[in-house]
């Protein structure tokens, strides 16, 4: 079984202990990042979770067809706690970039022309772009 949702990765171990106890199946965490777009064009980045390397290897191949990139996290949970993090990231740029906007807006910068410097900038990130 594979889950491609994002998820707790104490939750993920609990569940894929319980379900290879309980049924004889492997779980994998195998979180996604990349939006609607990415899942339509293909170029999901996917991170796999599995304690299990043969499982691991027979379901990259399913993964691959509409995922761009997958990476090897560790194991269960692993993926889950890699797409939390990235999650964290992402929101702590987008917060970042609003609150550098705003205090430069208040300093009498327009955020068109600061974005317009930023983004050609170490500064820019996927939110000021």
């Amino acid at each position: 079984v594979v889950s491609c949702t994002s998820g707790e990765p104490a939750a993920t171990r609990r569940l894929a202990e319980s379900m290879g106890e309980r049924f004889g199946v492997h779980f994998l965490d195998c979180p996604v990042s990349g939006g609607p777009k990415g899942a339509s064009a293909g170029t999901l980045t996917c991170m796999l979770g599995a304690d299990d390397e043969p499982a691991a290897e027979r379901v990259t191949p399913v993964v691959q067809s509409f995922a761009k990139k997958v990476v090897r996290c560790g194991p269960t949970g692993a993926g889950h706690a890699v797409k939390a993090i990235n999650n964290a990231m992402n929101v702590a740029h987008l917060l970042i970039g609003a609150e550098g906007l705003l205090a430069l807006q208040q300093m009498g910068v327009d955020p068109a022309v600061a974005l317009d410097a930023i983004n050609g900038s170490s500064g820019r990130s996927l939110q000021t772009q």
